[in-house]
């Protein structure tokens, strides 16, 4: 996973500290002006001492012998205005300062009794000054980590971690969408899509915290790939490639039925499945949706098949919706799907108060008549079926389906973790069983099941047991050689193994089968 390190940049600022040595003479000019006092005060910004107290100044002549007029000064700087970027200080306050005259060269200083004085110098240091900006690179030592570099200061921040992984269909229709989503990376702030159409440049489509998109296939589009990259703090990581997608004509796959809201239903519903795909088999979900619940139904049918669902199957709703969601293979692990939806307004027929009643042969008087079957039917608890609703929402989901392996008993082709294998559901399944499978040369059906399940082999995914990055002991197969995740939704299951290609149930001789509980 490619790392993207981000640094804060600062300018670079000099400050000055006094350094102090001891000595017994110091070696200055003729013709210099010194200062004398007893306090100080040093200016780090600047390296500026100054004499703050008794105030004396002094003239330095070439030759001869000077004496300061009054004894008891600590402190003796030269410079201008009682400034200068060196400090003496007597080794005692009641000391004498006294300048000896060697020519026309250079003048000694010492004190009356010899005990020597101390020189304090500015001496200048560079360290961080004003934030300037960030900058980042691939490269954990392109910049130090608290320090300087060139004309700048650099202080570490963060690191800006890879999108773990981008998932794309195999294939999209003109017209309609292609959806991708993408898994989050640590600590990411916000994420950045883009879009490259055939051998294009790339093209930003979305900026944002989200882990989805739709993107619409456009008529001159011949395929279409992705990549997606994180940010912290605006500083965007290294980008994730998607699979290419290819593009299909929009005969590929075609369901024709009404859409949008039909208002109130009145008679039966037909639609017609047609596909241009080199496959018959087109794969039918039906979702009937109201107020009070939900319920799916799976078809197989082949090109031309017309189904006719009459009214008395669609809930009665103020806001009732019919999906019907079709897919079609055109290529290993590639799909063509088309989705189709109406809405309508179905209101149950009930019977008006008088002058017709309803008794119970008890002889106690109940409601109007029933208005929905759900109402009229009862279990031999004696509670009606519409009682049980809540339940019935709840229930479990199950789908069945199978493919096709793609890979090499034991060539390392089509399994282990570089080809891992993985099933997308509508629903985020709770256990997930491939149980049975099919030798494709003879038709010979084998189960993995009963006698042959053994403690040392894998045949069903607890997804309860699955992050998002790969966890060993938990796909198929040998137990320490079987990896498995989800995907953040918990839709896609993703495994692989490292034994052989069946072990993973992608053998290329096989037509697997498989179960999901949702």
């Amino acid at each position: 996973m490619a790392l993207s390190y981000v640094w804060d940049r600062y300018s670079l600022k000099v400050v000055y500290d006094a350094d102090s040595e001891p000595r017994s003479k110091i070696t200055s000019y003729p013709g210099r002006n010194y200062w004398g006092g007893t306090n100080y005060s040093f200016d780090r910004s600047t390296g500026i001492f100054t004499i703050t107290a008794g105030i004396q100044g002094f003239y330095v002549p070439a030759t001869g012998t000077a004496t300061m007029p009054t004894s008891g000064i600590l402190y003796l700087l030269c410079g201008e205005q009682n400034q200068s970027t060196e400090l003496l200080k007597a080794g005692n306050s009641g000391a004498n300062w006294y300048f000896i005259g060697h020519g026309n060269t250079q003048s000694e200083v010492r004190m009356e009794d010899g005990s020597g004085y101390t020189a304090y110098r500015s001496t200048a240091k560079t360290v961080q000054g004003d934030y300037i900006g960030t900058v980042s690179s691939s490269s954990r030592d392109t910049y130090p980590e608290n320090g300087i570099s060139g004309n700048y200061y650099y202080v570490f921040k963060h690191v800006v971690t890879s999108v773990p992984a981008i998932t794309v269909p195999g294939a999209a229709m003109i017209g309609q969408t292609v959806d991708i989503s993408w898994e989050a990376a640590d600590s990411a702030e916000s994420y950045k899509l883009e879009r490259r159409v055939d051998s294009g440049g790339w093209t930003q489509v979305y900026e944002g915290a989200g882990l989805t998109y739709a993107d619409t296939v456009q008529v001159e589009w011949s395929n279409v790939q992705y990549r997606v990259s994180a940010s912290i703090s605006g500083v965007y990581g290294d980008p994730i490639l998607s699979k290419t997608v290819n593009i299909v004509p929009s005969t590929t796959l075609r369901i024709s039925m009404p859409e949008g809201n039909i208002g109130e239903i009145k008679g039966a519903i037909t639609y017609t499945a047609l596909s241009d795909a080199p496959r018959d088999a087109i794969y039918i979900s039906e979702v009937f949706e109201n107020t009070y619940s939900d319920y799916q139904r799976e078809l197989t049918l082949k090109p031309g098949d017309s189904v006719t669902i009459p009214v008395s199957r669609f809930p009665s709703a103020a806001g009732g919706r019919f999906t019907v969601k079709a897919k079609v293979q055109i290529s290993d692990n590639a799909w063509a799907n088309e989705n189709r939806q109406l809405s309508y307004t179905k209101t149950p027929t009930s019977m008006p108060d008088s002058p017709y009643r309803v008794e119970r042969l008890q002889g106690k008087e109940c409601d109007v008549m029933p208005q929905t079957l759900a109402e009229a039917v009862f279990m031999p608890d004696g509670k009606s079926v519409a009682a049980y609703m809540d339940f019935i929402k709840t229930r479990a989901t199950v789908v069945t389906g199978s493919y096709v392996g793609t890979g090499d008993y034991n060539s390392g082709t089509g399994w282990g973790s570089s080809n891992p294998t993985s099933l997308t559901f509508d629903f985020a399944p709770k256990l997930l069983i491939i149980g049975w499978q099919e030798t494709l040369d003879n038709g010979f059906f084998t189960s993995n099941l009963g006698e042959r399940v053994t403690s040392d082999n894998y045949y069903s995914i607890y997804t309860g047991a699955l992050t998002t990055q790969f966890k060993q002991y938990r796909g198929f197969g040998d137990p320490s050689g079987s990896y498995a995740k989800r995907s953040s939704d918990g839709k896609t299951i993703t495994w692989y193994a490292t034994g052989h290609a069946n072990a993973q149930r992608n053998d290329r001789r096989y037509k697997y089968y498989y179960l999901a509980i949702g």
